[in-house]
């Protein structure tokens, strides 16, 4: 697993390719790649990893939260504070979850954790 967060420059398709061939020709062959929210990195993930499935980072969609009066009365968070405990304890159980039926074939039953490529059995 791969994860790709740049906070501290400004990630462009063009980094984020030279990146991730960077990668590559160091011979990393990912099953998962993590990034942040930014959609720079999906079809150049496709490109340079085929292989490889693209996974948005939990922590980072947890900072991008916003309360407007909809949120809050459709999700039932009071604050942002409610919401962060929600995402807290829901981004430790996802690892675990298996994927349902109605997922993807490849992922049916298994969860993201096992998907990255650990043996959890």
């Amino acid at each position: 697993m791969i994860c790709c967060t740049s906070p501290s420059i400004r990630t462009t398709t063009r980094t984020a390719r030279a990146f991730l061939l960077a990668l590559r020709a160091k011979g990393y062959r990912p099953r998962v790649v993590v990034t942040d929210l930014r959609r720079d990195y999906g079809a150049v993930i496709a490109q340079v990893f085929a292989q490889a499935r693209h996974h948005e980072c939990i922590s980072h969609a947890e900072q991008n939260i916003r309360f407007d009066q909809h949120y809050q009365s459709f999700c039932g968070f009071e604050s942002l504070a409610t919401a962060q405990v929600y995402l807290g304890v829901f981004e430790k159980i996802y690892r675990f979850m298996p994927f349902l039926d109605d997922a993807q074939p490849a992922i049916r039953g298994k969860c993201p954790l096992e998907l990255a490529g650990y043996d959890l059995r």
